[in-house]
């Protein structure tokens, strides 16, 4: 015979895996934000196979059952093979065959010759009763509801020997397709197929005629408990999201425990829809504010009013020069200092036949200056230059050691922010930054806890991708940026460590602030990406904004501090060359650096 039935040797019953009560998320807190019950009871005994045998006989073959087939060539495979037709009539017993022959390669007639085989080895192997019992076990029978006996306690909060004969057939009726009967959108149809039910118990001699009728013209009364209402839908469904990335099953039973702070929250809210309310009605913004301390996402907004967290946490937008910190992280990371130089002057890169000359802002360049200097003024040239030499593969690689979900390349116009990421993602690679080079999952969950006792802890994997050096050399520079940079004079507290960012045209604007123990990441731009203007830039756009949440956010006196790691030193340099002034040339004009001690510049000569 030349067909292979798909009843493997070692063949068991599927059950469903779902031994929990609910799933609950929490906020920081340990506010309730959702709670869903899921009725799972235990399965089906022999006994109480047993008791409803007849009942799952009527739904199998009466009620639901597969006809047999009318071809004299079916007819004949069946005598030749001796094959029961109660297996082929069987609709229970073919729910197992679909999933048996789902990846069979035979089609056509073999398939279906194939079906009857494999349906005959089925119930010879398990016989019905196991099949029963397996099915109405672990068919779903509502949102949250697995299993015949479960059903029982979800829509009449009864156990099912307690509920009477037409909620019975009411339950049985439901085993063949929830979505067809389900009772709160198609109640008529759902008690009316539990009537059809009940007459083919009765014509089966299953039911007497006294308790047939009893029932007959009776009305389903349904007694279902409800879960309290969810609360922050759209933040529920980011977590969804996130659970899903953790390889957890949609819809299995656990408790969430996030970051979620509502406070802060709302204060977010009310401050972005203030400080919109006088700009153009189709701009649009996202804030995220990221607790580093906490170790993940504490507050969102994704529009300017309105709980939705659109652009916050799905939108991904290109990132402009807040993307800078990452090339000058990865410099110092490789051995370069702050004090080397680097020449900010227009370059003409060639690519095959083509060539890339990006300018600076407003054509600004400023010669051969310190490294420094090019991520304070946000320079691009300068910056290009020293991912050049740096290497822009490491560059790349490094973004994403970082956090940054992108499929970054070594372009050269890499270094600029042309790889588009959400702001909340963002928020996490400042994280990584913000945390001295370790990186780690900073999203929306805290904890997830399983019935079984498993745990999973999304932040407590740790990896160091920079040295905390180099992460200080970088946060210590941007300090700069609200000082005299492309932030300066926008109301930042003292001390933040800033980066502006402002995309081709205008089309968004960004600014990046670490202040410890927060990252904060706002966005500004048009969901159709059009210009705002010359006046659509980080400094002007995004970074007023960021001052407004510091500002409420931070007691009154509040000023970042960032403890300094072992192995910097701060030393005066010179501005003319970046050589370490001494009593030798203590006349020079310098400024002061953060280096490290085991790589020190030269001492100026005189």
């Amino acid at each position: 015979m030349f067909f292979k039935h798909y009843l493997p040797d070692d063949y068991s019953i599927p059950y469903q895996s779902r031994q929990g009560q609910s799933f609950t998320v929490y906020d920081s807190e340990g506010v309730l934000l959702e709670k869903r019950t899921f009725m799972r009871s235990d399965p089906l005994n022999p006994e109480e196979i047993g008791l409803f045998r007849d009942w799952f006989r009527v739904l199998d073959l009466e009620l639901d059952g597969y006809p047999l087939p009318n071809e004299l060539f079916d007819l004949y495979f069946l005598d030749f093979m001796n094959i029961e037709t109660e297996a082929v009539r069987s609709y229970i017993v073919n729910s197992h065959v679909d999933r048996l022959l789902e990846d069979s390669p035979v089609t056509g007639i073999r398939l279906r010759l194939l079906r009857y085989l494999t349906a005959d080895r089925l119930l010879e192997s398990a016989g019905f009763p196991a099949l029963y019992a397996a099915y109405a076990d672990n068919i779903v029978m509502g949102d949250s509801t697995y299993g015949i006996k479960a059903a029982a306690q979800t829509f009449f909060n009864c156990n099912i020997h307690r509920a009477n004969q037409k909620e019975k057939a009411f339950l049985f009726s439901l085993l063949k397709d929830y979505s067809l009967y389900e009772p709160m959108e198609n109640f008529a149809a759902a008690e009316r197929r539990a009537n059809i039910y009940l007459h083919l118990l009765y014509q089966r001699g299953v039911l007497e005629w006294d308790e047939y009728a009893d029932v007959r013209d009776s009305r389903i009364r349904l007694n279902m408990a409800k879960d309290p209402e969810p609360v922050e839908i759209e933040y529920l469904r980011a977590v969804a999201d996130e659970l899903k990335e953790l390889g957890v099953e949609a819809g299995e039973p656990c408790t969430v425990y996030t970051h979620f702070d509502a406070e802060k929250t709302e204060m977010l809210r009310r401050l972005v829809s203030e400080y919109m309310a006088d700009k153009d009605s189709r701009l649009q913004t996202a804030f995220v504010l990221l607790d580093v301390e906490k170790g993940g996402i504490v507050a969102m907004a994704g529009a300017r009013e309105g709980k939705s967290l659109k652009r916050a946490y799905y939108t991904r937008r290109q990132t402009g020069s807040t993307f800078k910190p990452i090339v000058y992280a990865s410099a110092f990371d490789s051995g370069m200092k702050p004090t080397d130089f680097v020449n900010d002057t227009r370059h003409v890169y060639k690519i095959g036949r083509r060539s890339y000359s990006p300018r600076n802002f407003d054509e600004l360049y400023l010669g051969n200056i310190p490294a420094r200097k090019g991520l304070v003024y946000s320079l691009n040239n300068a910056t290009i230059q020293l991912a050049v030499k740096t290497g822009l593969k490491r560059v790349a690689e490094e973004a994403v050691k970082m956090g940054m979900r992108a499929d970054v390349r070594p372009y050269f116009a890499m270094p600029l922010g042309v790889f588009p990421v959400t702001p909340a993602n963002l928020a996490q690679v400042y994280g990584t930054l913000a945390d001295y080079g370790v990186y780690r999952e900073r999203g929306l969950i805290r904890k997830v806890e399983f019935p079984d006792g498993r745990v999973i802890f999304p932040g407590n994997e740790m990896t160091r991708v920079l040295d905390a050096r180099a992460a200080y050399q970088t946060l210590y520079i941007m300090q700069d940026v609200p000082r005299i940079g492309t932030a300066k004079g926008k109301g930042l507290i003292k001390g933040t460590a800033a980066k502006t960012g402002t995309t081709d045209e205008y089309r968004d604007a960004w600014i990046a602030a670490v202040f410890p123990p927060y990252v904060g990441i706002v966005w500004v731009g048009y969901d159709n990406s059009r210009s705002m203007g010359d006046k659509g830039t980080g400094g002007s756009m995004a970074a007023p904004l960021m001052a407004k949440v510091q500002k409420e956010l931070l007691d009154t006196g509040y000023e970042a501090v960032f403890p300094v790691p072992d192995g910097v030193e701060f030393r005066k340099v010179s501005s003319a060359d970046g050589r370490l002034i001494t009593p030798k040339c203590s006349s020079k004009r310098g400024y002061t650096e953060a280096l490290c001690t085991d790589n020190l510049p030269a001492e100026c000569v005189r």
